[in-house]
């Protein structure tokens, strides 16, 4: 049975990459496709991509001899707890300085109006389905493979590819280039949370739980700040 894990290095490298382009492809096709779409469909576009890729993770894990069972529970609950604190401590800290930032700017960006726009569509996306969408990937498969070879060196990987996957904003116009770089800080440091919590546990479950948290409680403080500005 084919196992990622048990291949040579320079086959497990290969392997992760083409996992990676699917991954970029699928989002890549499904940007352009749904930037088609009009209202009232305009607000199923992030729900559907980011239904899409868990499908094709999903799909991934047995092709590539991961056991999804096997990073999915509640184990080791001890070592989670201060991930899932400090998680849960940034989402509130970014989301105040992100409420701020808007009351006191001419625009908050392509994201605010975006959840101005379909604001229930966007908070049970980011509530449910942000941390399946890209944990799948980027912890369950590109990590864990790598942590099985490699060690904590996974870890700084996981932290280049988190990132430069985020630059996909920017090139489907949800982002600015500037928004991007002003975002990087707050994303390095989510990502360094997500991914020594799941080093330290072995389960996807947690990530999850800060993940949705955090882009949660983001997103909330936008759609507070917007509605606020727009009653001034």
């Amino acid at each position: 049975m084919f196992d990622i894990t048990q291949l040579p290095l320079w086959a497990v490298l290969g392997t992760l990459l083409g996992v990676a382009a699917i991954n970029y492809g699928l989002e890549r096709s499904a940007n352009i496709i749904f930037a088609k779409l009009q209202r009232p469909l305009d607000g199923l576009r992030l729900p559907l991509r980011k239904v899409l890729l868990i499908a094709l993770n999903l799909a991934l894990f047995p092709i590539l001899g991961l056991r999804l069972g096997q990073l999915h529970h509640l184990g080791n609950l001890p070592a989670a707890a201060p991930w899932l604190i400090s998680g849960i401590v940034l989402g509130i800290v970014v989301g105040a300085l992100t409420y701020r930032m808007i009351l006191t700017s001419d625009q908050g960006g392509a994201y605010a109006a975006m959840i101005s726009r379909s604001p229930w569509p966007t908070l049970a996306t980011v509530s449910i389905l942000v941390g399946p969408a890209e944990d799948l990937f980027f912890l369950g498969i590109l990590q864990y493979t790598l942590a099985v070879r490699c060690g904590w060196i996974a870890i700084p990987i996981y932290l280049v590819s988190f990132v430069a996957y985020h630059y996909l904003n920017v090139l489907s116009g949800a982002e600015s280039n500037r928004e991007f770089v002003g975002m990087l800080p707050i994303r390095l440091a989510i990502a360094v949370i997500l991914s020594l919590s799941f080093y330290a546990t072995g389960s996807l479950v947690y990530t999850y739980l800060i993940h949705n948290a955090f882009d949660t409680l983001n997103a909330l403080a936008v759609l507070t700040a917007v509605r606020q500005r727009g009653r001034t």
